[in-house]
C-alpha cells in the first residue's frame, strides 16, 4: 500500500483559500508544541501532547532566460509542515507534508514541468533509539542516512543504525521507493513525484541497498566508506575523507577544511539493455579555509572517460555547483571541473558565491557556471532566500542561459 497522493491536484482557487486554513491549524498547534529539550514523555497521551510542530509558509518565484528557447517563469505559494512526537520508551513517530499551488506562469506548462504534483507526503515514519542512541531502527518515509551515492530528498524503506560514544557508526538502509525532489525552494526543483526503485530499467531490482560507515581517526580526521547496490543497475562504492585542522595562527576559531570523495561505478545493467555501458571512476576534492563569518576554498571534480549513467535512478551525481545537469553532461561522462566556492555573513545576510570552469569532453565543449545564493533572516521569523545562475558554453550549438529565483516565507 502506498501513501503517495498520486495524481491529486488542487483546484484553481486563490492562493489564500488554499493555504490559510492549513496555516491556521499549524499556528494553533504550535501552542502545544514542546520545547526541544523536553524530557521523554511519561505516558502515551503525552507522546502527542508534547510533540513538536514546525514548518514554513510562503511564496516563491523563478524565471529562466534561455538563449535558444522561450523564456519560462512561474510563481507559487507553499506550506510545508513537520510534526514529531515526543520520545516514549525510545520510540517516536513523525510525518511531514508539502503543499503548493500555482499563482502565475509565463507559458502554459512552466509550473507543471517543475511541480508535477501539488501535494506530497514527504515523511511518515516510526523511529527507535536506545537510551544511549547507539542502536536504532527507522521504518517508513524519511531522509535516510546519506552517502555520496544515494540520491533523493526522501526515501521509503528501513534503516538500521549502530554506533558508539566514540563516534564510530554504521547505517544500513533498504529502500523500495524514492522521490528525487520534494521542495518549495526557489531553484525549480519542485515536486517530482515518488518512483518505485525498479523504474530505472526493465530488469532493475526492486530494492536499493545503501550503507555508510563513520570512522573517526584522531581529533581532526575521519573516513567514511560507503556502498550502494541495486540489482541489474549498479554497484556504486568508495569513501569520503574529511579533515578539519585548526588554524589559530590565522584567526581564532578558524579551520583548514578538506573533503575528498572517491567513487567507483561498477556497471550491472544487462548488455541487452545497454550494450555499451562500462565501469567508471570519479571523485570530488574541496579544500579551503573556514572562519566564523566567511569561507573560501576550491577544488576539482572529475569522472573518467567511460560510458555509464552515473546518476541512474536513485544513484547520485555529486556536482559541487548548483546546476546538477552539467557535470557530467550525459552518460559518456569524461569531464573535468575546477571550481571555487565561498560564503560571507554580514549580520542577518549570508551570501554563497561560486564559479566553475569545466570541460565536457563528451560534447567537446568548455563551460562556465556562475552561482550566487543568498539568505536574509528578516524580523518576525520571516526569511528571504534566492539565487542567480549564469551558464555559458564554448560550443555555440549549446544554449547559454541564466536563472533566478527567490522565496519569502514565515517559519513557525
Amino acid at each position: 500500500m502506498t501513501t503517495q497522493f498520486s495524481g491529486k491536484r488542487w483546484t484553481a482557487l486563490p492562493f489564500v483559500t488554499h493555504l490559510l486554513p492549513v496555516a491556521a491549524i499549524c499556528f494553533l498547534a504550535t501552542e502545544v508544541t514542546a520545547s526541544e529539550t523536553a524530557p521523554p514523555a511519561d505516558s502515551f497521551s503525552e507522546v502527542f501532547a508534547e510533540g513538536k510542530l514546525e514548518g514554513q509558509i510562503g511564496v516563491g518565484i523563478n524565471a529562466e532566460d534561455n538563449q535558444n528557447l522561450n523564456n519560462s517563469g512561474f510563481s507559487w505559494g507553499y506550506i510545508e509542515a513537520k510534526y514529531t512526537t515526543a520520545t516514549w520508551n525510545g520510540l517516536k513517530a513523525g510525518g511531514s507534508f508539502l503543499g503548493v499551488t500555482k499563482i502565475w506562469e509565463n507559458h502554459s506548462g512552466d509550473y507543471s514541468s517543475v511541480f508535477t504534483e501539488d501535494l506530497d507526503l514527504q515523511e511518515l515514519f516510526l523511529d527507535y533509539r536506545n537510551e544511549e542512541e547507539t542502536l536504532g531502527a527507522l521504518i517508513g518515509r524519511a531522509t535516510m542516512p546519506s552517502n555520496p551515492g544515494l540520491d533523493g530528498d526522501y526515501q521509503q524503506g528501513v534503516n538500521l543504525h549502530a554506533g558508539s560514544a566514540a563516534g564510530y557508526s554504521i547505517d544500513l538502509s533498504v529502500i523500495n521507493r524514492w522521490i528525487k525532489y520534494s521542495t518549495y525552494n526557489y531553484d525549480r526543483h519542485g515536486i517530482t513525484g515518488w518512483d518505485d526503485i525498479d523504474a530505472v530499467n526493465g530488469d532493475a531490482g526492486e530494492l536499493f541497498f545503501a550503507s555508510v560507515v563513520q570512522i573517526p581517526v584522531g581529533e581532526n580526521f575521519s573516513v567514511s566508506p560507503y556502498l550502494n547496490y541495486q540489482d541489474d543497475v549498479m554497484i556504486y562504492y568508495g569513501a569520503t575523507f574529511n579533515a578539519s585542522v585548526p588554524t589559530d595562527s590565522l584567526a581564532e576559531k578558524s579551520y583548514w577544511e578538506t573533503n575528498l570523495i572517491l567513487a567507483i561505478y561498477d556497471n550491472q545493467v544487462p548488455k541487452a539493455i545497454e550494450p555499451d555501458y562500462e565501469d567508471a571512476r570519479g571523485g570530488l576534492l574541496y579544500t579551503g579555509l573556514a572562519f566564523e563569518e566567511y569561507t573560501l576554498g576550491g577544488g576539482i571534480y572529475w569522472i573518467s572517460d567511460d560510458t555509464i549513467n552515473t546518476g541512474a535512478g536513485a544513484f547520485n551525481i555529486f556536482d559541487p555547483l548548483k546546476q546538477d545537469d552539467l557535470y557530467p553532461y550525459n552518460d559518456e561522462n569524461d569531464m573535468l571541473l575546477f571550481y571555487l566556492k565561498a560564503s560571507a555573513q554580514w549580520g542577518n545576510l549570508t551570501v554563497y558565491p561560486a564559479v566553475g570552469i569545466g570541460r565536457n569532453y563528451a560534447v567537446d565543449s568548455d563551460s562556465l557556471e556562475l552561482d550566487l545564493l543568498l539568505r536574509y533572516d528578516l524580523p518576525g521569523n520571516f526569511v528571504l532566500e534566492g539565487y542567480l545562475i549564469y551558464v555559458e558554453f564554448e560550443d555555440s550549438t549549446l544554449a547559454n542561459y541564466s536563472i533566478g529565483g527567490a522565496t519569502i516565507g514565515y517559519n513557525f
